[in-house]
């Protein structure tokens, strides 16, 4: 699992939907074995609703869970990875569980020069 951000200011990521579009278009492009489905949304713990792909590709033996969460300047993206379908479903319930702990702190972040 890891996380990413995609900045709304960039050509394409204005809004959710175009960054979604944007997202599965390319892995789609990458190979006519993929498949992208929606999956049940899941509720952040700061009660935001987690828009969730389920992406897979037999062609390259590639299994996601996309879950993209809207903040006013970003898209937050959290991502599950498993490269067999037996591994990415016995993940998928901790997966779960890491997009219900989100958080969003804030977007006043000041980092202190202490020398």
């Amino acid at each position: 699992m890891y996380a990413n951000t995609a900045h709304k200011s960039v050509q394409g990521n204005e809004t959710i939907k175009k960054l979604i579009a944007f997202d599965t278009g390319r892995f789609k492009s990458q190979s006519s074995q993929t498949t992208v489905s929606q999956a049940d949304t899941i509720l952040t713990g700061d009660k935001k609703k987690a828009i969730v792909k389920h992406i897979s590709d037999a062609k390259h033996k590639n299994y996601e869970a996309v879950a993209y969460i809207d903040e006013s300047k970003t898209v937050v993206i959290l991502v599950l990875t498993s490269r067999t379908l037996k591994e990415f479903e016995i993940s998928l319930p901790k997966f779960t569980e890491l997009v219900s702990s989100y958080r969003f702190l804030s977007e006043q972040v000041i980092i202190e020069n202490k020398e």
